[in-house]
């Protein structure tokens, strides 16, 4: 059964804010889908609705993926991977692992 909520209620229910759910929208660089995790009222001033549980799993996947992400990041960084990598200690430290997750795993999260 389908959950649409306003972006306040949704925000609230899911324990994050209204604008976490805007700026991770997919017309925003984000990872939630409009049609699936969300959908645009018929005006401008329309309240955006989201599909609770979708956005739920969502935001669950997308943090499994950040977190494995950061490992690889730590392990590649440590060179315990064997590879060589273009990374620096610096360059690692001073990214958010959120956004060079997000970059490294474009495409993946489907």
């Amino acid at each position: 059964m389908s959950n649409w909520l306003r972006t306040p209620d949704a925000a609230k229910e899911l324990g994050v804010s209204a604008d976490f759910l805007k700026r991770n929208r997919d017309s925003h660089d984000g990872f939630l889908e409009e049609g699936k995790h969300y959908v645009l009222g018929s005006a401008l001033n329309a309240s955006i609705r989201w599909e609770v549980e979708a956005c739920r799993d969502r935001i669950h996947k997308h943090g499994r993926l950040v977190r494995e992400a950061h490992l690889q990041l730590k392990k590649l960084q440590e060179g315990a991977l064997g590879q060589p990598t273009s990374l620096t200690p610096v360059a690692v430290e001073h990214s958010s692992s959120f956004h060079v997750a997000s970059r490294l795993l474009k495409g993946v999260e489907s």
